[in-house]
């Protein structure tokens, strides 16, 4: 008997995960829990899924095993399998002894542990990529692209111009082969390997039952595994939107959702609750110069706001562009560059944001530092200007540091010693090194202009709305109303609530370089990934659509709603 084969179609704002929630909910009548998956790409995505599982009264117990399958994700079902810890994974700081082996630059980010500190020469941190940080990147792209033969996509060079560096391909053959190397004589992984060796080991499950959401985003590697693991399973239920496939650059491709429609009954959901009809409009129009094949789709409004949209062009400043901002705000742009230039504006006026990005931390959305700000305000109040004693104070105050770990801390600003950790010896300056990786600081940043920087904040918050709460609670509430993103970040996510009174706006820069808008002529893939990651940043606004040409006057535009003219 074959397998009964669902291919669900959703638009933006269509209710693509409600829609699986609730005919998970039927099969689980039929189907006990642990025989049934429920996957997606993102771990953003899987932890969505859980919780309206959780709300649904699905998953009644998240520790009980029989849930195990439940809202995960592609990479933590095989991580699972192999019984994996997070001392088995890579770390920055062992990517960058590395890069120090084959004498390459590279830039340590958020994954840096504190127990990397010692053995590093820090360099201060550019808005460049340095030459290492690419081949990881290459590294991990050959790999899901071609997990059979990953030298085969490697590319031809790789050319870091900020530190005037260069590799051939047999050069770049050369270091996979050292990484694959170094990786098995320090004994870990990447989160690629324990994928790959899935595929070789042919791994499966006792599956009755596979749903995936989000399906367009699986690259290569990761679709191979679900046609694996799919094997004699009796009802598979796919959810996606080929037209929001925008992982181009990690080899995914509608197609695979596309071709998924060969004997499948397909549905498609027709009623979009987050956006307006002016925005849908607006989408589809976005969407009529793809040069690819599509899904054909008819979508109406359920929203009950009529939409706004304005378009922005020439030089302008950023206080003209707030002026635009009606409710929640999200601000998109093409490149985390660019988010950073937001990011500065806000910061100096200082306006509270999040950013959505996943390990993404600020002074607004990460318990350790809102509590080291406490610390200072506490500071603030003595007339006391040591860090030493603005450190114990938040370390004093805290609840989120484990008590080992506090406790070390503690010890580490203590009067004479530095107490060992892991065997390793931390210095003050080390510590402070390691906390600016963890904010969005550079280590060429002095302590005064960060010291400056909370101070500012502290300031601006006891003229915000949020004054009060914070003192009570020691904390900022977690929606703070004001988000940064790429578009690759915004997929998945909204600002406004469609039915009520709550207002969103997105703001998109819709700005890409002179070098990417001469290679999208040449590329028709690359074109139709450009046309796609623009149609998700319009569609994340439940109200109004602010459009901006033109901002910091320095990169080409890009219009596809203006049919590539």
């Amino acid at each position: 008997m074959a397998p009964k084969k669902t291919v669900i179609f959703g638009s933006a704002g269509t209710g693509k995960t409600s829609t699986i929630i609730k005919v998970a909910k039927n099969l689980l009548t039929q189907i006990p829990p642990d025989h049934m998956a429920i996957l997606t790409f993102s771990v953003t995505g899987a932890r969505e899924i859980k919780n309206r599982l959780i709300r649904e009264g699905i998953i009644t117990d998240e520790k009980d095993e029989t849930f195990k399958y439940l809202g995960r994700t592609i990479h933590s079902l095989f991580f699972r399998y192999y019984g994996l810890k997070t001392t088995s994974l890579l770390t920055g700081g062992e990517k960058a002894a590395f890069c120090k082996l084959i004498n390459v630059s590279y830039e340590l980010g958020a994954d840096l542990k504190i127990e990397d500190l010692s053995d590093l020469e820090f360099q201060s941190q550019s808005k460049k990529r340095r030459l290492g940080n690419m081949l990881f990147e290459y590294f991990d792209k050959a790999r899901q692209v071609s997990p059979e033969n990953p030298k085969d996509s490697l590319p031809s060079e790789v050319e870091d111009n900020f530190n005037k560096e260069r590799l051939s391909k047999d050069r770049i053959v050369e270091y996979y082969d050292k990484f694959v190397k170094y990786k098995q004589d320090i004994q870990k992984l990447d989160h690629t390997d324990y994928l790959l060796m899935a595929l070789r080991d042919r791994v499966t499950f006792n599956f009755r039952c596979i749903i995936i959401d989000e399906f367009q985003d699986l690259s290569p590697l990761q679709y191979k595994l679900y046609r694996q693991i799919s094997e004699g399973v009796d009802n598979i239920i796919i959810a996606g939107d080929d037209d929001q496939a925008i992982y181009h650059f990690m080899g995914c491709s509608p197609e695979f959702l596309l071709d998924e429609r060969k004997a499948a009954e397909v549905k498609i959901l027709d009623v979009s609750y987050r956006c307006p009809s002016k925005i849908i409009n607006f989408g589809w129009d976005i969407l009529d110069s793809l040069k690819g094949e599509r899904q054909e789709k008819k979508v109406v409004s359920g929203s009950a706001k009529e939409g706004e949209i304005k378009i922005l062009k020439g030089v302008l400043s950023f206080d003209a562009i707030l002026n635009e901002i009606r409710g929640e705000v999200v601000f998109e742009a093409q490149t985390n560059r660019f988010v950073e230039a937001i990011e500065r504006e806000l910061k100096k006026r200082p306006i509270p944001y999040d950013i959505w990005r996943r390990n993404t931390r600020t002074w607004y959305t990460e318990d350790k530092f809102r509590d080291i700000t406490n610390g200072l305000i506490e500071l603030q109040k003595t007339g006391q200007t040591s860090h030493h004693i603005a450190l114990r104070i938040a370390l004093a105050t805290t609840k989120t540091l484990k008590h080992g770990m506090k406790q070390q801390l503690t010890q580490l600003f203590s009067k004479n010693t530095t107490p060992l950790l892991d065997t390793k010896m931390i210095t003050w300056s080390e510590f402070f090194n390691w906390f600016k990786y963890k904010t969005l600081y550079t280590l060429a940043t002095p302590r005064e202009t960060i010291l400056a920087d909370i101070i500012s904040h502290i300031d601006y918050l006891k003229k915000t709305p949020f004054w009060e709460y914070y003192k009570t609670n020691i904390k900022i509430p977690s929606q703070i109303g004001v988000h940064i993103s790429t578009f690759h970040q915004a997929k998945g996510r909204e600002v406004g609530t469609p039915q009520s009174s709550l207002d969103g706006t997105a703001i998109v820069f819709n700005d890409i370089s002179r070098i990417t808008a001469e290679r999208i002529k040449e590329d028709e893939d690359e074109y139709d990934q450009l046309v796609r990651s623009f149609y998700v940043a319009v569609t994340r606004t439940t109200d109004k659509l602010v459009i901006v040409e033109g901002f910091l006057d320095r990169n080409f535009t890009f219009t596809p709603y203006h049919h590539g003219n």
